[in-house]
């Protein structure tokens, strides 16, 4: 009986140990606070590229443009997926199987995160890149 009472109260103290540190779900993005433009940098084998990204709404959906002048690219609409730990993924896979993959988090005018560049399955890059917020929100005409 002694072992089933100390067996109970621990059990009761590791739950409520557990509960006090787990954390709240945070709230969503929000799509339209990511809507304009956005400029910044991104390294690659250690040099500072320039990076830009306009965030646009079209048929109700928020749409990124990628300009990465390092890559030829101007203008590149790219996937975005928004997931539950306030993460924005945008996503690129070019006719090559080049893949492009931002994943990052936006907080007040500033969206830092990792760049990651694959060609098939081989990691070619795995860089940082950081971006603040340019201007107003921009809205695309369809």
């Amino acid at each position: 009986m002694k072992n089933v009472i100390i067996s109970t109260m621990l059990l009761v103290v590791m739950v409520v140990s557990a509960a006090a540190q787990s954390c709240s779900v945070p709230p969503p993005v929000d799509k339209k606070a990511t809507l304009g433009r956005w400029q910044g940098n991104y390294t690659q084998n250690g040099e500072i590229k320039t990076l830009q990204v306009d965030f646009q709404e079209a048929d109700e959906q928020v749409v990124p443009y990628v300009d990465m002048k390092g890559h030829g690219m101007k203008n590149t609409r790219f996937e975005l997926k928004i997931c539950g730990q306030k993460e924005l993924h945008l996503k690129k896979v070019n006719v090559d199987n080049t893949t492009f993959e931002f994943v990052g988090k936006p907080q007040g005018d500033k969206i830092t995160g990792r760049l990651t560049i694959r060609q098939g399955d081989k990691q070619l890059s795995d860089e940082i890149f950081t971006l603040t917020r340019a201007g107003q929100a921009l809205t695309a005409v369809n």
